[in-house]
């Protein structure tokens, strides 16, 4: 089985077809309508455009507030819970927490003192080793009931 010589050149102008021009055709309908000039409009029709305008910048800004609440609600409560849960450690194990309390306050006294750190390192050593163990969440307590049960039998 002989196949033809193949040419290149042959084959791609082939491929490509009768050359063609780039640009499209402008279509004969506008695919928008034009606006009627203010003059033509009604002002019935001014006050409607103006009264939807309004009714959408006044759900933009409902949405906008309700967010800003959303987040501030957010915060209030993660702000709230940290001091709950560091007055429960602090009710729970006092002599712990003052002793957890003197040692970081003397700590970073003494490393301010020595002009080891600045205050954003201060605050962060205070957030790291203070706050962040006093507002962990409590172990659960166990029950100790279905214990006995099993002991029992």
């Amino acid at each position: 089985m002989d196949f033809p010589p193949f040419d290149l050149l042959c084959f791609v102008k082939e491929m490509s077809g009768p050359k063609t021009d780039v640009r499209t055709a402008v279509p004969k309908t506008p695919l928008v309508p034009e606006a009627t000039p203010l003059a033509e409009q009604s002002t019935f029709d001014r006050i409607k455009e103006i009264v939807w305008f309004l009714i959408m910048l006044l759900i933009s800004a409902f949405v906008y507030i309700a967010n800003l609440l959303v987040a501030a609600f957010e915060a209030i409560s993660e702000v709230i819970t940290k001091i709950y849960r560091i007055c429960l450690f602090i009710y729970r194990k006092p002599h712990h927490s003052k002793e957890l309390f003197m040692t970081t306050i003397h700590f970073l006294r003494v490393s301010y003192d020595a002009d080891l750190w600045t205050w954003s390192e201060v605050w962060d050593v205070l957030k790291r080793q203070l706050i962040q163990p006093m507002s962990k969440e409590p172990p659960k307590a166990k029950d100790t009931t279905t214990t006995k049960k099993q002991k029992t039998q």
